[in-house]
């Protein structure tokens, strides 16, 4: 179970750059920045990054690519962080989003 808040967002039209916490049940804080390309203001292909806690307690960063679709102001988003697996359930993430 993940929970995600969006810290800020920064849209330089069409680039919206986002940082987000994700609060997770085994691990309690991760920062993602994502770099977002809307394309029409309805498509968004992301590349990121998410900074976490690994299981070692070293920090571990991680690479993340995603898709989403937006109409108006609600969102629908897929996330895949390619080195997630062991220590949760999946590695697909997907959300929804709005802003206002």
């Amino acid at each position: 179970l993940a929970y995600k808040w969006y810290w800020f967002d920064y849209n330089i039209d069409p680039l919206l750059v986002s940082f987000d916490l994700k609060f997770t049940e085994l691990y309690p804080i991760r920062k993602y920045i994502g770099f977002e390309w809307w394309t029409f203001d309805l498509l968004a292909f992301r590349f990121g990054f998410c900074d976490r806690i690994a299981g070692n307690g070293l920090m571990q960063i991680d690479n993340t690519i995603g898709i989403g679709l937006k109409i108006m102001n609600i969102g629908v988003d897929y996330t895949y962080y390619p080195n997630y697996g062991e220590e949760i359930d999946s590695k697909h993430f997907l959300s929804v989003q709005t802003s206002f």
